[in-house]
């Protein structure tokens, strides 16, 4: 098959060699006698005839390697993305149509009409590929023009895009908010914070290299989640140098949210308007809540700022202040909440021992 076709691109070659000389001869009028006309169209044809038979290896194996390419991708593309391949495709296919329209009916000396039929097919194949490549690459510009879910009570609900950054993946929480059904996909993870992660997982320093390890294992833990759709994207920032910024730039770009647990990338985002899902400020809004006169069981570990106080803490942190609880340090004793003091460091619970 392969020397079939390499020799039918001599073949093309030929027939492209004599179309030439033949244009030519239009468009100049050539007054030669038969035997240069020949030489010329002879000539052209054999030179064109081996240009194409020289790089018909080269153009295969850049065409299989992209066709490679296509079919691995393919594989792990949604099917919202092979739609919107399938139609490039066709919109590619019509305009090869429009444009093969003047060739189908040009009747070339000697040969007939075989060399329309052969730049037809040429014309074809080429727009089919360039549709099929321009559609693979703008791919994400194509879905944001229209980046809806199904429609739901009469409207239709926009779906937005979370991409998660270098942080939030290595803290680990993330997977567990994934499973639990709570965060809408699809989730996005940016190839060069990949890269960022594996370049912290080979650091010399080890504390560096076991969360950039631990990173890694969270992030193959969110890919084989099976609640969201979670999609690996290899578009980067070649003149962007902080994986920060490139993170900021890709959430413009696709209009999603960035999820974090960085307080420095947290101000910049809120700074620039980009939408921030902060999961350290979710975990602080799905603490526990004690209003006052609720009865609390409290362990009393240590002794207090005043005199007479003793200190506990709740699960998550809370400090509680035990009035009286000097005496019960090392004891659990129940205790009934006085008042809810709330300071910039945190929330504190002042309790008062229940008396038997």
């Amino acid at each position: 098959m392969y020397k079939t076709l390499r020799y039918l691109s001599f073949v093309f070659g030929l027939l492209i060699g004599i179309l030439l000389v033949y244009t030519i001869d239009q468009v100049v009028n050539f007054e030669f006698n038969k035997i240069i006309l020949i030489s010329s169209y002879t000539l052209s044809a054999i030179i064109f005839g081996i240009i194409f038979y020289l790089l018909f290896p080269k153009v295969v194996k850049k065409l299989k390697k992209d066709f490679e390419k296509i079919i691995q991708k393919t594989q792990k593309t949604p099917i919202s993305e092979i739609f919107i391949i399938v139609l490039g495709l066709i919109i590619g296919l019509i305009i090869a149509f429009l444009i093969s329209l003047p060739f189908s009916n040009i009747k070339f000396p000697v040969i007939g009409g075989l060399l329309s039929i052969i730049i037809t097919i040429f014309i074809y194949v080429i727009f089919a590929f360039l549709s099929i490549k321009i559609a693979i690459n703008k791919k994400d510009d194509i879905l944001k023009i229209r980046f809806f879910s199904k429609e739901k009570y009469g409207k239709k609900t926009k779906i937005t895009c979370k991409i998660l950054d270098t942080s939030v993946i290595i803290d680990g929480r993330i997977n567990d908010i994934i499973k639990t059904g709570f965060l809408e996909g699809p989730i996005v993870i940016a190839l060069f914070m990949v890269k960022e992660l594996q370049y912290i997982a080979d650091s010399e320093d080890a504390n560096k290299r076991q969360r950039g390890r631990r990173g890694l294992d969270i992030l193959d833990q969110i890919q084989k989640q099976k609640q969201v759709e979670v999609k690996v994207v290899e578009k980067d920032y070649k003149d962007i140098k902080e994986v920060d910024h490139k993170l900021l730039k890709l959430t413009e770009d696709l209009h999603g949210k960035l999820v974090t647990n960085d307080y420095n990338l947290n101000k910049v985002a809120t700074f620039k308007k980009i939408p921030i899902l902060n999961i350290n400020e979710l975990a602080l809004s799905v603490k526990p809540v004690v209003i006052q006169g609720e009865k609390l069981i409290v362990e009393v570990i240590s002794k207090g700022k005043e005199e007479e106080q003793g200190l506990g803490y709740l699960p998550d942190g809370t400090m509680i202040v035990v009035e009286d609880g000097k005496n019960y340090i090392g004891k659990t004793i129940e205790t009934t909440v006085t008042s809810i003091l709330q300071t910039p460091a945190g929330k504190m619970i002042f309790t008062r021992k229940n008396l038997k």
